[in-house]
């Protein structure tokens, strides 16, 4: 790894202690000078100018770093590698005072050599092999240089003492020089070699730092994206960029039909890849991470059972690694990331730790807007729900309810047929009570062959989900049906109450489909609602018809007579056909209560309801108007024919056989009064009126007497 990689601002700070180290070799060189007594005149002179100069060029070094420091707008790099080269200059000039300082301390004698061996380390860690190089030459030619002038008796050294003068030989001063060089050559390789280990420990922390930094650069891109197939753009243009590939690809996997949908690519087909198609024979690399479920490298593409050729070439790869991206939480095979050169080229264990690293954050980012997309989906889904269910609850009618309910459950969960099986009373078997998007046909199917079947689904499993009806063997029966109707995949929910299994609410798609947990469980909680609405329909309805309904004969009352009568009339007028009203007084009645009390009374009643039943037809309509008066409708029926039913009606009462206490038998009579729409009113109310007068007149008449005229 070359040290010029180094960042220039971590050298200025090293050159920037290498310029204290000046200061304090300055100032202990003032204090010998201070204290060498040795020195007189011009070696005085030149000893404290020395030292003056390297202060000066160590002052112009601290004004030029604190200048870089404090500029905002200069390029670091470019003034940085100016004021390196300023060191250099600086370094070399040093080392001519340190051979100065040795010429005026002695000589071989002088301690000065070993400012070198101290220089030398520090120097290592700021230049790069060749200056190191050139500085280390410099200092061993200069010293060899100085200790050779001595050795052939050119100039002599300043000692400190004469006495010293006398051990200074050309055999000596060589020993010294020997010594020096090796010292200080070992010195220079070994210090050479430590700041090498040192250097390139350095640039792989820069360059897990640069890698760190891209995959933030990633992170915060990405958080912009709320949509899959725009965050997937973004991934994959930055790990392009990240991992120095020439094409990356991001596919994701449809469980339904086992086929990768391709997102997003970074390379040549960028802006295309997600419009690409492929025929469903042709394997995919993110097929055989399917099966692989971790990192695969392909060495040759065209040559690769985990790759068809044709993708291969019609993606341009060559060499390939791909990595399986896995959601989060559920650790659910989610699709691949796989990266591709179209030339030869050997994947590293470095490239496939980076590209894993790299995976790993694509796949919790894809996890976020994923989890984030089905945040909103379910939110979506439970405001559809609860509109949904308020939309049951506004009406109980069962005629609007029960297409209430199917509609609701087919728009809940976006299918395109769905179908309403209801229990019938008191019966272990099902029939279909609504449907919208299925034929006449398929019901009459599916009540004819596979009903035991749904009865038994229904009376055993709450949920049954069918993803692909070709994969059921439950429908065997009924594919020549399913294949008419078209649809590919269904799902069916029991309704149960509290008396036990109520149906089944039925959904279809058109298309394979593979309902999630959450649409499960929302398709589940509307079932019970839906269950419980129609539970609520049913005690409506009963409420409904008590309150129409006599208590003590079980025979409309005179709400329900009220109501019929504005049917009657309704219809008579769309038909152009009167109809009659017969209203009726027992004769009598009041002596039976007197003599037997009134829950004889009561049974008497009873009877007599049970009696006017048998007398008339189907279509009549009979009801208590109260007390011991009863009221009967004769549809489409004029006052001849009327008058023919009322005596009928009298000669069944007057046949009655009236069971009484002792064993007592009784018949009884009635008084009637008869009344035609629209001959004698057009006004319903009216129509009662006139019938009751009639009835009173014939009260007053004698017992069983029938009147038509006023």
């Amino acid at each position: 790894m070359n040290r010029t990689h180094l960042p220039v601002d971590y050298l200025l700070v090293e050159a920037r202690r290498l310029n204290l180290a000046r200061w304090i070799v300055a100032l202990l060189g003032g204090i010998v000078l201070f204290f060498s007594f040795h020195l007189r005149g011009k070696n005085l002179v030149a000893v404290a100018a020395l030292l003056v100069s390297v202060g000066i060029f160590a002052g112009v070094f601290e004004w030029l770093y604190h200048s870089i420091k404090r500029s905002q707008n200069a390029d670091l790099q470019k003034v940085g590698q100016k004021l390196m080269r300023y060191v250099l200059i600086q370094v070399l000039y040093e080392v001519a005072v340190l051979l100065a300082l040795v010429h005026l301390t002695g000589g071989p004698l002088s301690p000065a050599p070993l400012i070198f061996l101290l220089s030398i380390s520090m120097l290592a860690v700021i230049f790069p092999n060749r200056q190191l190089a050139l500085i280390t030459g410099y200092i061993v030619l200069g010293y060899v240089a100085l200790m050779e002038s001595y050795a052939l008796g050119w100039w002599w050294p300043v000692m400190p003492l004469e006495a010293y003068a006398s051990i200074i030989t050309p055999s000596f001063i060589r020993a010294v020089e020997i010594v020096f060089v090796l010292a200080f050559v070992l010195t220079s390789i070994l210090v050479a070699e430590r700041a090498r280990q040192l250097h390139r420990a350095w640039a792989e922390t820069q360059e897990k730092n640069a890698f760190l930094d891209h995959v933030n650069e990633m992170m915060r891109q990405s958080l912009t994206a709320t949509d899959i197939q725009t965050l997937c753009q973004i991934l994959a243009d930055q790990i392009g960029g990240i991992l120095g590939v020439e094409s990356v690809y991001i596919d994701a996997w449809n469980e339904e039909t086992k086929t990768p949908v391709f997102m997003a690519a970074w390379g040549p087909l960028r802006g295309q890849y997600s419009r690409q198609e492929i025929a469903p024979r042709l394997l995919t690399v993110t097929a055989s991470m399917r099966q692989l479920g971790g990192p695969l490298v392909i060495q040759n593409a065209r040559n690769s059972p985990y790759i068809s050729p044709e993708v291969a070439s019609r993606f341009f790869a060559h060499a390939i690694l791909a990595l399986p991206i896995y959601g989060y939480p559920d650790k659910v095979y989610w699709g691949a990331v796989w990266l591709a050169f179209q030339r030869e080229y050997r994947f590293t264990a470095n490239d496939i730790q980076r590209a894993q690293q790299v995976t790993d954050v694509v796949s919790l980012l894809i996890s976020r807007v994923r989890l984030y997309q089905e945040t909103l989906s379910r939110a979506e889904l439970l405001q559809d729900f609860s509109l949904q269910v308020t939309r049951l609850t506004s009406d109980l009618r069962h005629t609007t309810l029960l297409p209430g309910i199917v509609e609701s459950a087919r728009s809940l969960l976006k299918a395109q047929r769905a179908a309403l099986f209801m229990r019938v009373a008191d019966k272990e078997h099902l029939t279909c009570g609504h449907a919208i998007g299925l034929s006449d046909e398929y019901i009459h199917a599916v009540n004819r062959r596979t009903r035991p079947i749904l009865e038994e689904i229904v009376f055993s499993e709450p949920v049954v989900l069918v993803p692909d009806v070709v994969q059921d063997v439950r429908t065997t029966g009924l594919f020549d049906a399913i294949r008419e109707e078209g649809f590919c995949a269904y799902g069916i929910f029991a309704l149960t109450s509290p008396e036990g299994p109520r149906g089944a609410l039925a959904v279809y798609w058109d298309r394979p489909h593979v309902i999630s947990a959450e649409e499960v469980a929302t398709a589940r909680l509307f079932a019970e609602r839906a269950s419980d609405v129609l539970h609520n329909a049913d005690l409506y309805a009963q409420a409904a018809e008590q309150s129409l309904t006599d208590e003590l004969t079980s025979l409309p009352n005179r709400r329900a007579l009220d109501r019929q009568m504005g049917q009657e009339s309704a219809r008579s007028f769309r038909s152009g056909r009167p109809f009659t009203l017969v209203m009726m007084d027992l004769d009598g009645f009041k002596s039976i209560n007197d003599n037997f009390g009134h829950p004889i009374g009561d049974s008497v009643l009873q009877q007599v309801a049970m009696a006017l039943r048998r007398a008339v037809r189907a279509t009549d309509f009979i009801a208590r108007y109260g007390g011991d008066e009863f009221a009967v409708i004769l549809p489409e029926t004029d006052m001849d024919a009327a008058r023919l039913v009322a005596e009928k009606l009298r000669q069944s009462l007057a046949t009655c056989d009236l069971r009484m206490p002792n064993a007592t038998q009784r018949y009884v009579s009635a008084c009637m009064g008869l009344a035609v729409f629209p001959h004698d009113t057009t006004v319903p109310e009216k129509l009662i009126e006139i019938a009751d007068k009639r009835l009173y007149r014939a009260k007053h008449t004698r017992w069983g007497t029938i009147v038509t005229e006023s």
